[in-house]
């Protein structure tokens, strides 16, 4: 049954100035679990005996998969959930369930969610295929293996580095048995407590709308998620789009730039961006983009600080900013000198790995908080 949902429409009359009034969707009382309980197959979290896929847990690909799951993910609350927790606690006050928009996103939903738990839209966009997952039941020991593999490798990456490569993931989502980002993010999504409502391939149209893939494109393909809390009582949704962003990706020329703006009021994440919105080319990309967010969480490789009104924003800085980091086939771009001022004078420390900083060394990554002005005098009482 295709479905068809302009987005532009629905969040221009539920988006105020300021904030999103963006209202989810009530849980239904009754829904095929084939995708949660699929998802906490893949988590390697405590199977339901009514789980379809139990019988699978004992095969030796399987308990093996698990082992080094299990591990990974301690490694991760360990080594960084932890300290970003406590971090928050001390550093970020605000609360929002505006969208939350990250560009490059790869599979990394761990920080998406880590630092806009509240969010009740998550928008991903990447060059990683979406994904199609085969029913495990129909697996060989080889195909299992094959397929677990695949998402270990990229849970691995970022439980040791909290970054992943575009080698790592380009060669793990190609698995032909789990493909793409899909099972990566039903994992770090089941891990947080999460029950999978329902995923969907997608596919965003001309006009900006999304509707239900029917065929196989290369293109503004994408997945949709659907999960909850029951404690929450509603629905979010998380969006993974593989689209190449260029210069008009926030137009009203092109479909992502119909769908971008329909968002309304967002937040914004950007991480290991590879520096390319510092270049000439994405000027005004970024620039609509900063226009339409109201908060930003970032490591240096994002948006540089030139394209923000430093009247309008307030800017916060963590840890220590050196430059660009050396990386190959990605562009030569300007030390910020602006940027290197406000670090100089208000750096305040970072005790966990973020974006670029993890590829020098233990303590040398920064963090970067902007947030409008407007917003912290609403907010006062």
């Amino acid at each position: 049954m295709k479905f068809i949902f302009t987005f532009g429409i629905f969040f221009f009359l539920s988006c105020s100035a300021t904030d999103s009034s963006f209202k989810p969707q009530k849980v239904p009382k009754e829904f095929d679990y084939f995708w949660d309980n699929l998802a906490e197959f893949i988590a390697c979290v405590p199977l339901k005996e009514t789980n379809q896929f139990v019988k699978l847990t004992t095969r030796p690909p399987y308990l093996q998969y698990h082992k080094q799951m299990n591990l990974h993910w301690s490694k991760i609350q360990e080594n960084y959930l932890n300290q970003v927790t406590a971090w928050k606690h001390e550093n970020l006050t605000f609360i929002s369930q505006n969208p939350t928009l990250y560009p490059l996103a790869g599979g990394d939903f761990i920080n998406l969610f880590t630092f806009y738990p509240h969010s009740h839209l998550f928008v991903m966009i990447g060059l990683q295929k979406p994904g199609h997952i085969r029913d495990p039941r129909n697996f060989t020991d080889v195909e299992l293996s094959k397929a677990l593999n695949s998402v270990e490798n990229l849970v691995w990456e970022l439980a040791i580095f909290n970054y992943s490569t575009s080698v790592r993931l380009h060669k793990n989502v190609a698995n032909p048995y789990f493909t793409g980002i899909a099972p990566t993010l039903l994992f770090f999504i089941k891990r947080f407590g999460f029950t999978i409502l329902d995923l969907e391939n997608i596919v965003l149209n001309p006009d900006g709308s999304v509707s239900k893939q029917v065929e196989n494109l290369q293109t503004h393909s994408g997945i949709k998620i659907r999960f909850f809390k029951k404690e929450e009582g509603f629905i979010r949704e998380l969006y993974f789009f593989k689209i190449w962003l260029s210069a008009n990706s926030a137009k009203p020329t092109t479909p992502e730039g119909k769908f971008i703006q329909g968002l309304g009021r967002f937040n914004l994440m950007l991480k290991s961006a590879e520096y390319i919105f510092h270049t000439r080319e994405y000027e005004s990309f970024v620039s609509a983009l900063v226009s339409q967010a109201d908060r930003v969480i970032q490591d240096e490789s994002g948006f540089p600080l030139r394209f923000f009104n430093l009247q309008d924003w307030n800017v916060r800085v963590y840890g220590k900013y050196l430059g660009k980091i050396p990386l190959k086939n990605t562009p030569v771009v300007p030390f910020q000198n602006d940027l290197h001022e406000i670090f100089q004078k208000e750096s305040q420390p970072l005790p966990f790995d973020f974006g670029y900083g993890v590829l020098k060394g233990k303590g040398m990554s920064n963090l970067i908080v902007l947030e409008r002005k407007s917003l912290q005098s609403k907010a006062q009482p």
